[in-house]
């Protein structure tokens, strides 16, 4: 509609342009529709990005043509509204007397005189049979009209809204269970036969029935709406009965993958709400790897924690090489395998969680695969103790998107091997905290620990000790033989050495203990007699089998304590603190 001819009705009319604007479908555009943009004119085409975009005609109700003869509402332009909330009746598709939908008449356009009170194609006075088609206040459907037209009128993201709702309704109306729409609509199964139209692309568009929409659109702002513990059900019926011949190209993309199911509700990908609810509903159908690389472990309670703040942060390749003591306790599932192996799972599928909410993996990029390969079932102890491990990585890896790490792994990790523990540093260092350096064995091992301690590695790169079977049990005596005084200086070296490498980050730095709201799998670290442990150690005891029986922990968890929490002897040494003279004296 050119502006002059607006001006030309206002005028003639005493109307406003704003009132003539507000009047046309420009008053929903944003909210209810999109509409092309048209320079110079008051738009009116609707675009077909618009949910459910009812492209042209209108629906009606008698009893209010009957109040106010010729006035065609707005709102029934809108395939959303199915409902006449004024008489409490479905709004009327077709003439009652030749059965033809109403055209959309374009008058002020036109010039032409127009009696919108009549069928344009017989001349029926469509104010005719009032009242028909009356529904009960308390109906489903009638709440259901009220919600979207609050969803239109003051919702914060209405457009989203209704095209979620649109998504599910393609869902639903695609498997045609009508007993379940019925159900679910609060509405007599019988009365919906014929009414729901097959779609030959579905989610294009909107069955033309208004009983049929109404039914359709209670039946998914249910599931949209209710609790997940509802609705997952109802969610998990409609993908699994609905047949999507896809072609199995990946393991992302195949029968029974994330992505299967998603693409069974038409826009989901694009949508982070409706897509994070499907992939819940289907948690427990996906695989172990899929779980974590779409974080559909987590609950809508966890994830609302934290929100998207604009940037990305991905942890690939930048979390410590051997996972951080605290977490490897409390996601420790007591399954068979040994602490590196579990704590290179960890790090893999911390690293990987998430990634396809945050971004759409490169070509070629299989993540799943790389989660597959390292976290193993046998890691992951009974069901639910697998599914609150999951949980805890996801969480934790949202964490660390949001909030960053603060040690450059990898720069410490480039370190050269010979600045550690070179020339008498593992000497001076014993002395001060009154430790035998003994033979060249033990220093070696000790640039193995200390490399670890810089590098957050399993296995530090500063050391010469070629690998073997026996070294993993040589190093754990070592460890188990550490005094806290020695640890102590060690750290202080370890502090100087990256003070001169210009290296300003803590020694060493571990994320804090979330609450995790579907539980912890393992156990707190802390969650051991530490005095009993101690004194077990300093009177010899070393075998891991024995103090993890006598303390009533596994053997990794006594393992994990040990290095944390090493015995403090009572020779008094006082550990001296290493500072940039010292170095360079050294």
């Amino acid at each position: 509609m050119r502006s002059d001819v607006l001006h030309n009705v206002g005028f003639s009319t005493g109307i406003s342009i704003e009132r003539l604007r507000a009047s046309t479908m420009e008053n929903l555009n944003g909210r209810a529709v999109i509409l092309n943009p048209s320079d110079g004119f008051a738009s009116t085409a609707i675009n077909r990005q618009s949910p459910l975009a009812k492209l042209s005609g209108t629906r009606y109700c008698p009893s209010c043509l009957l109040t106010n003869p010729g006035v065609m509402l707005q709102r029934w332009r809108l395939n959303w509204t199915f409902v006449c909330l004024t008489h409490g009746c479905l709004l009327q598709d077709t003439c009652g007397q030749c059965g033809h939908p109403l055209r959309e008449e374009r008058a002020l356009a036109s010039g032409r005189a127009i009696d919108s009170r009549l069928c344009s194609n017989c001349g029926h006075m469509l104010s005719e049979h009032p009242g028909s088609d009356r529904l009960a206040r308390q109906s489903r459907i009638v709440e259901c009209q009220e919600e979207v037209d609050g969803i239109i009128e003051f919702g914060i993201r209405p457009l989203a809204d209704l095209a979620d709702t649109a998504s599910v309704i393609a869902a639903l109306r695609a498997v045609n269970n009508l007993d379940r729409i019925a159900e679910l609509a609060d509405v007599d199964a019988s009365s919906l036969v014929g009414l729901i139209e097959t779609e030959a692309h579905p989610g294009s568009s909107a069955p033309r029935d208004a009983l049929a929409m109404g039914a359709l659109a209670t039946a998914a702002r249910k599931i949209l709406t209710a609790r997940e513990e509802t609705s997952q059900e109802w969610i998990r019926m409609t993908s699994f009965e609905r047949v999507v011949t896809a072609s199995p190209r990946a393991d992302q993309i195949g029968p029974g993958s994330a992505r299967d199911f998603l693409q069974k509700y038409p826009g989901s990908l694009e949508s982070p709400n409706l897509r994070q609810r499907i992939l819940r509903a289907h948690d427990q159908d996906l695989s172990l790897a899929q779980r974590i690389t779409w974080g559909s472990s987590i609950t809508a309670g966890t994830r609302a924690r934290y929100p998207k703040s604009g940037r990305y942060i991905p942890l690939h390749g930048v979390l410590p090489r051997g996972f951080w003591p605290q977490w490897t306790s409390r996601l420790d599932c007591g399954g068979a395998v040994d602490i590196s192996a579990l704590q290179k799972g960890l790090v893999i599928a911390t690293s990987l969680a998430d990634v396809h909410e945050d971004h759409e993996p490169s070509e070629g990029y299989r993540p799943a695969l790389s989660i597959a390969k390292y976290l193993r079932i046998k890691m992951l102890g009974n069901k639910e103790k697998g599914t609150q491990l999951i949980a805890g990585i996801i969480e934790l890896a949202l964490w660390l998107k949001a909030n960053g790490i603060p040690i450059d792994y990898a720069r410490r990790r480039a370190i050269p091997s010979p600045l550690l523990l070179q020339g008498d540093h593992w000497e001076r260092i014993c002395e001060t905290a009154g430790a035998n350096p003994g033979q060249a064995r033990r220093h070696s091992l000790a640039r193995l620990y200390l490399a670890q301690r810089i590098q957050g590695a399993r296995r530090g790169r500063g050391h010469d000790l070629p690998a073997s079977n026996s070294l993993e049990s040589e190093y754990t005596d070592f460890k188990f033989a550490l005094t806290r005084e020695l640890q102590s200086a060690l750290d202080d070296y370890a502090r100087a050495l990256l003070r001169i490498r210009g290296i300003d980050e803590p020694l060493r730095w571990e994320p804090p203990l979330l609450l995790l709201e579907r539980g912890i799998p393992g156990r707190e670290l802390g969650d051991i007699n530490i005095d009993r442990m101690h004194e077990l150690i300093l009177n010899g005891e070393h075998r891991q089998g024995v103090l993890a029986k006598e303390l009533g922990v596994t053997q990794r968890h006594v393992v994990g304590a040990v290095d944390e929490w090493p015995p403090l002897t009572s020779s008094g040494v006082n550990v001296a603190i290493w500072n940039s003279s010292d170095w360079a004296a050294a």
